[in-house]
């Protein structure tokens, strides 16, 4: 410990804190950088975890700078700036992001060159997230040629990051298949042995035990081909969700042609996972998943590109879903996908078939059943309307079962989106739109909550723009104007995500007042 510093005449009695010098070396400062990292780590989310994450890459990028061509110096700042750029709590701005994601992709492409593709599966597969993370971003800022690009190269490093790993697992299966048939030829030698001499049965019982019993060698190669599998499984799953991604974005054929390709990742990675013992149920769950997102954004597709409600999309992702939740009741992302895929399916009806139109042919149909005594079947927009109805129905069920688990600022938000996009199925003068905006505004409030202590400001003004509609449809005028003011306060139209907002517009008793326009004009 250093001598105490004598106190000048006339200073404060107060001890001075020594500051810890500056690294000035490599070694020094690659130190200092793992070690705020693993400060960060202990914190995992908030501030104080975010600010030693920051300080971490300063030191990253101070080590680089002493070293630049250090292959993990390079991969760690790259893993963390990736990490930084889908932190959430608090989340960046989307500015911030994408600089985060340009440069991570950045590192892990010069750190992937450094060392080879072969030693660099690491580098390449989570290249590969970044630039997935990257096209992303780049989708919700409309340039969508150049997420289409990110998506195509990430698909193209995953491919390649397949064909090595199945190299590697095929070797290890050969191995492992090669000591099996020693082990079983030396079983063999000894009972041949033992029968000849059956005077020494105890000694070579003895010698028998030591052929037979695993080695270390073996358990290691087991263990290999275990880890191994499930990378190749996690590879494939991944490659699936950047096609399915990109499916999305491109015009037919390619569109059809990637759809394809996905499934064909899904049913290999299906394979693997049945055909191995050493494979574990999550990695089945994770592939089932993976489907249903895959079927469900299909069906998506299909509206978009050609005007076609396929209905078999959404019912087969609805299979693959309940699949999981029958062995697994309280898994929260299968009954919260459950609950999207039954939305997303819902949301396609309305799309082809707006809900004034499928009101307007129930009206009709209600009013032709009663002055007709012949009996007729019902008209597709008849029968459309209480599908629609039931669909978003069981969609809030699933939400409620996954909100009782885990009652998330994201699962308040979806039921109170839930509650309020069904507001528009139902004629205005119907006693269930209160209820539906009361349960909606319950749902926005708890989110608003949350939201307001995640420091979340984008979601918080979209909660507060949703919660003044469903204010508006349970014709609370002044508690509408005020969430309002909170709304326009806090950034209005400029935080609001549109792409987050819910299809209906404010009641005439709110749509009407002169504050109204003031506010959101």
């Amino acid at each position: 410990m250093p001598p105490l510093m004598k106190h000048q005449r006339g200073a404060a009695k107060k001890a001075k804190v020594v500051e810890k010098p500056e690294p000035t070396t490599f070694e020094d400062t690659l130190d200092e950088a793992l070690a705020l990292e693993d400060k960060g780590d202990r914190y995992q989310s908030g501030d104080k975890a975010r600010r030693f994450y920051l300080r971490a890459s300063d030191y990253y990028q101070k080590a680089h700078n002493l070293k630049p061509d250090d292959a993990d110096v390079l991969y760690n700042h790259a893993r963390l700036l990736l990490l930084l750029a889908e932190f959430t709590d608090p989340e960046p701005e989307q500015d911030e992001k994408q600089q985060l994601l340009e440069k991570a992709v950045s590192n892990f492409k010069r750190a992937r060159t450094l060392v080879g593709e072969i030693e660099g599966v690491d580098a390449g597969f989570n290249l590969a997230q970044a630039l997935r993370s990257l096209a992303e971003v780049l989708t919700e800022e409309r340039n969508v040629p150049k997420a289409v690009e990110c998506l195509k190269e990430a698909h193209e490093i995953l491919v390649a990051i397949f064909e090595v790993q199945q190299r590697e697992w095929e070797a290890g299966q050969r191995v492992t298949r090669r000591k099996d048939d020693l082990v079983d030829g030396l079983a063999q030698m000894e009972i041949a042995d033992e029968c000849s001499q059956p005077d020494c049965g105890h000694a070579h019982h003895h010698k028998h035990e030591e052929a037979t019993s695993p080695s270390t060698e073996e358990e290691e190669a087991v263990q290999l081909e275990s880890t191994t599998l499930a990378a190749l499984i996690d590879t494939l799953t991944t490659d699936a969700q950047i096609l399915n991604s990109l499916s999305s974005e491109v015009l037919e054929p390619e569109s059809t042609k990637l759809f394809e390709l996905a499934t064909d990742k899904l049913s290999k990675a299906h394979s693997f996972h049945s055909s191995s013992p050493t494979s574990t149920p999550d990695a089945g769950v994770e592939i089932q998943l993976r489907w249903a997102e895959l079927l469900s954004c299909r069906g998506d597709t299909m509206v978009e590109l050609h005007r076609q409600l396929e209905h078999h999309f959404y019912d087969e992702a609805l299979k693959k879903l309940d699949s999981i939740i029958e062995s697994h009741p309280n898994h929260v992302e299968a009954l919260c996908d459950r609950g999207d895929v039954l939305c997303s399916w819902a949301d396609a009806i309305r799309t082809l078939h707006p809900s004034s139109v499928l009101l307007s042919a129930a009206g009709a149909g209600a009013s032709s059943s009663s002055s007709s005594s012949s009996s007729s079947a019902p008209s597709e927009s008849e029968d459309l309307l209480p599908r629609t109805r039931t669909l978003y129905a069981n969609a809030l069920a699933s939400y409620t079962s996954a909100y009782a688990i885990a009652p998330t600022s994201q699962l308040c938000t979806k039921l109170g989106d839930t509650n309020l996009v069904r507001i528009t199925l139902y004629p205005t003068t119907s006693s269930s739109v209160p209820v539906l905006a009361s349960n909606a505004e319950k749902y926005y409030r708890h989110s608003v909550q949350l939201l307001q202590k995640e420091k979340d400001k984008e979601g918080l003004a979209t909660s507060l723009w949703k919660l003044s509609k469903a204010l508006s449809w349970r014709a609370e005028v002044d508690e509408c104007e005020k969430v309002l003011g909170a709304w326009k306060k806090l950034g209005g139209f400029a935080l609001t995500n549109y792409d987050d907002d819910v299809d209906i517009d404010f009641h005439d008793s709110v749509a009407g007042q002169p504050w109204h326009s003031e506010l959101i004009h």
